[in-house]
């Protein structure tokens, strides 16, 4: 049955309400972090408090999308916000850094279903042409979290307590689980598409969660300069990718339901868009973690000025997502052009970016940036509505489960390459800029291994910039000395920087490849309608045979 004007408002709230939830965890849990290191303590357990919630939340996003096929959509989006929920308010009671990641890994075992069902949601719920709006919307959440996430968590810390950054959502996830409850259509109670026997695909999932962690966790441990990618703690997880993987798709081949059915990627159109996707995450990270280190430490800007700077990008990648939930399907029904156009702004934008040095302005970091964010914008609710035209509409969960887990797996690769490529040019460069500076004879007398693992800590970190500014007191009494390894140190970071923004720009170029082999389709509204005319036919059907039944 069609929802009515108020259902349709009120789901859309209920659907913005739980994704800006999950949003803004993403951004106000970083600004907490401090406060709590202090309060508990285990400092190296700090990167598990993102990395567990990473894990977690990306393994379980196609696991999420299949059982909504089979089961209907309603019962795991509302489920997964009630583990997210728990999970929060788990982390608020934590009493030591080992539960906080716990408790995080919890949530994002919530996590992981509220972004691809509600986005299969929207696609199937709303008719085809307010489609577009609503996706556009969902994506918009992400860039809104951007912009007040960290002022919001800032606010929370100082006035409140860092706890209260776990606690103050759980009353509008509450609130969202009603909205949706409620009124989301009888239809998203069940699946009306698939009536045949319904089996989870237990192996497939464990399989497929095995090779995913194993990959992630290979990548972050082969990325850690600590480690390398030769340490048992990168190959192990690598070997047991390998081999989880290869039995993943042996047993995919021979259920009946899989978890992730094979026969999707023989579709040209969701193959390329998984591989866009895959690269836009890749693409995205390579900028959006490695801009504010550039202007901190070659630009002198403060952590807060810089994460001024970085708004503008994120109103124009809200812009961005706007500009295609009203474009696409309504003024344009040929999508690929519209992928092409964000392409040729990502790819531009990283271009302009290779240009970036120690005399660069801030103006045109936020130029640079701007471009970038609008084209990013684009691409998110784009392709969501291009799976949802080209995917059968009982395998739409998986699809955006897929969607989702392939742009998060870019971020993750992204990070480890990245930061690794980051490191390593970082040593190099910071011997070689100081030593076009200085003479042999002074240089020789520097301890150029500690400047080269302190290079990017001093140029970020006031107090480390303090601490190495007085090691040189005794030395260097006028300055003159520390000032000539500052300014390399700036140099050095500058051009590793600017190798990270190359490799930016060359995943850019691929996304305009790979984008120029999408067909040029018309997004078919028309079938579209049909399908949800069908379902809801199909569940009206089956009510009225109960009926009969029951009468009987």
């Amino acid at each position: 049955m069609s929802m009515t004007k108020r259902q349709t408002n009120l789901v859309t709230i209920g659907l913005l309400l739980g994704v800006l939830l999950e949003a803004l965890d993403g951004t106000i849990v970083g600004t907490a972090m401090p406060r709590v290191v202090t309060d508990l303590g285990g400092i190296s357990l700090l990167g598990w408090v993102f990395s567990a919630y990473i894990l977690t939340s990306t393994v379980t996003t196609p696991i999420y999308g299949k059982l909504s096929d089979l089961y209907g959509r309603m019962p795991f989006y509302l489920g997964g916000m009630a583990i997210f929920m728990i999970g929060s308010i788990a982390c608020g009671f934590a009493q030591d850094m080992t539960q906080l990641v716990i408790f995080r890994g919890v949530q994002g075992l919530g996590a992981g279903a509220m972004m691809p069902v509600a986005i299969a949601l929207a696609q199937t719920v709303f008719p085809p042409e307010d489609r577009g709006k609503v996706q556009a919307a969902i994506s918009g959440a992400f860039g809104i979290a951007s912009i007040f996430g960290p002022t919001l968590g800032g606010f929370i810390v100082d006035n409140f307590n860092w706890r209260w950054v776990f606690f103050f959502g759980v009353p509008v996830g509450i609130l969202a689980v009603a909205i949706l409850y409620f009124n989301l259509p009888e239809s998203t109670r069940r699946n009306t598409e698939n009536t045949g026997k319904r089996s989870v695909d237990w192996w497939g999932a464990t399989f497929l969660t095995l090779s995913a962690t194993s990959l992630m966790l290979g990548f972050q441990f082969g990325g850690d300069s600590t480690l390398g990618w030769t340490s048992w703690q990168a190959l192990v997880p690598f070997t047991i990718t390998l081999v989880s993987l290869v039995a993943f798709l042996l047993v995919e081949q021979r259920v009946e339901e899989p978890i992730v059915p094979l026969q999707t990627f023989k579709k040209r159109t969701f193959s390329l868009v998984i591989v866009v996707n895959f690269l836009i995450g890749a693409v995205m990270i390579a900028v959006l973690s490695y801009l504010p280190l550039f202007m901190q430490g070659v630009l002198g800007t403060s952590a807060t000025n810089s994460g001024t700077i970085i708004t503008p990008a994120m109103i124009a990648l809200v812009i961005g997502t706007i500009f295609t939930g009203r474009l696409v399907g309504t003024k344009v029904e040929q999508y690929k052009w519209v992928g092409l156009f964000a392409a040729i702004l990502l790819l531009v934008s990283t271009i302009l970016m290779t240009t970036l040095g120690v005399q660069s302005t801030e103006w045109q970091v936020i130029v640079y940036m701007c471009i970038f964010g609008f084209g990013l914008g684009i691409t998110f609710p784009l392709y969501a509505i291009v799976i949802s035209t080209s995917m059968e509409r009982r395998n739409l969960g998986v699809a955006m489960g897929l969607l989702t887990f392939f742009r998060s797996l870019g971020n993750v690769i992204s990070v480890a390459l990245f930061g690794s490529i980051l490191a390593g040019q970082l040593k190099t460069e910071v011997v070689d800029q100081i030593g076009a500076r200085l003479p042999g004879e002074v240089t020789s007398k520097l301890p150029l291994g500690e400047l080269s693992n302190a290079g990017a800590n001093a140029l970020t970190s006031p107090q480390a910039l303090e601490g190495l500014r007085h090691s040189f007191n005794t030395v260097d009494p006028s300055g003159n000395l520390f000032n000539t390894i500052l300014e390399a140190l700036k140099a050095a970071l500058s051009n590793s920087v600017h190798t990270l923004f190359i490799g930016g720009a060359i995943i850019a170029a691929l996304v305009l490849v790979v984008t120029l082999l999408l067909k040029n389709e018309r997004i078919n509204f028309a079938r579209l309608r049909q399908q949800r005319e069908a379902a809801e036919g199909a569940l009206k059907q089956k009510a009225l045979e109960s009926s009969e039944a029951a009468a009987v």
